[in-house]
């Protein structure tokens, strides 16, 4: 069995999650702060702060993944739920950034997951905290 372990933050548990999706022989998988809005809100929101009407933003984000392939243009809740690695859910219950019903949502749809919540620190500090090291340091041992 492999000993390798995925530890990201915010968007690069995007990245981790494809990987791993992909092929990427993983052991465990540790999310910190992911990021939690659908792939389709996210892109309304970039289409309305660039003045594109929302159609024009879907057929965005359509052409987007029609160029990345299918197995990419999927929500990111959907490509976690289908991964059988173990995962560990980190959010800072004061993250102004990501909100923690989303991380929820997350850790919720994933079989073999758990869930550590912290408090005090912000979205970026989250990575950084020694309570949050100690939790994924005893998840990679598992």
């Amino acid at each position: 069995m492999t000993r390798t372990a995925v530890v990201a933050h915010s968007l690069g548990c995007w990245a981790g999650a494809l990987a791993i999706s992909e092929g990427a022989l993983v052991r465990r998988f540790v999310l910190i702060a992911p990021p939690g809005i659908s792939a389709h809100a996210r892109w309304r929101g970039v289409g309305e702060r660039l003045g594109l009407a929302p159609e024009q933003a879907d057929r965005a984000r359509e052409a987007f993944w029609a160029r990345l392939g299918p197995s990419r243009g999927r929500e990111f809740a959907d490509v976690l739920s289908s991964l059988s690695t173990p995962m560990l859910f980190v959010h800072s219950l004061d993250d102004k950034l990501t909100p923690l019903e989303h991380t929820r949502a997350l850790y919720a749809a994933c079989e073999d997951a758990a869930f550590f919540p912290v408090e005090g620190v912000n979205h970026r500090e989250t990575a950084r905290d020694a309570a949050v090291l100690a939790a994924i340091a005893t998840f990679l041992e598992e």
